[in-house]
């Protein structure tokens, strides 16, 4: 993940499991000799916890974390070590997530394997979404799948390791499929 420390760094988030409204995220580059954790400064006004962390290494020394913030948004962290910025991703023409689930764990991330995007599943919307990334740039929230059922569930997604723009999605409703470059409709329909 953070190319500038060998044999490479290591991330966490971490809180109050008990008010589920408080916590950090540590980093340590040094974690194989026993180094300490440092907490990277949160996003400005956020408060409440990260519920989901995605890292990817965009060039020496140089890496983009996104985390979500319960009840909040999701963010990205560009920099090195615990210094950079944060900004968040906003909300699409189909809006966006509510990073709200009833269950606190359930919203995950993934990122394309060619870093182009990052998808989304978010319980509290019960949809996948994928945010673009390009030039440093994270385009607004596009909503990709949408669970139709009338008591959709928790769910899951993971990002297909050969194709960039498909994504596996695992929830109640079982395992299904998306290519993103494939879909005709918005949302996709998915392949079961």
């Amino acid at each position: 993940w953070d190319t500038s420390v060998s044999p490479s760094a290591l991330i966490v988030s971490g809180g109050s499991g008990g008010s589920n409204t408080l916590g950090s995220i540590w980093y340590d580059g040094a974690w194989a000799t026993g180094g300490p954790f440092t907490a990277l400064p949160l996003p400005s006004g956020v408060t409440s916890r990260p519920i989901a962390l995605a890292a990817e290494s965009v060039g020496p020394g140089d890496y983009v974390l996104v985390a979500a913030f319960q009840n909040t948004g999701v963010y990205a962290f560009t920099g090195t070590g615990t210094t950079g910025v944060w900004t968040q991703i906003t909300n699409g023409t189909t809006g966006g997530p509510s990073v709200s689930p009833t269950d606190p764990h359930g919203v995950t991330l993934s990122w394309a394997v060619d870093g182009s995007a990052v998808f989304m599943y978010d319980t509290g919307t019960h949809a996948v979404w994928e945010s673009a990334f390009a030039a440093g740039i994270f385009a607004p929230w596009v909503e990709v799948y949408a669970d139709p059922s009338p008591t959709p569930g928790r769910g899951w997604v993971v990002t297909d390791p050969i194709v960039p723009t498909a994504v596996w999605i695992a929830n109640t409703n079982g395992l299904s499929y998306v290519d993103t470059a494939t879909c005709t409709t918005t949302p996709c329909v998915p392949t079961s």
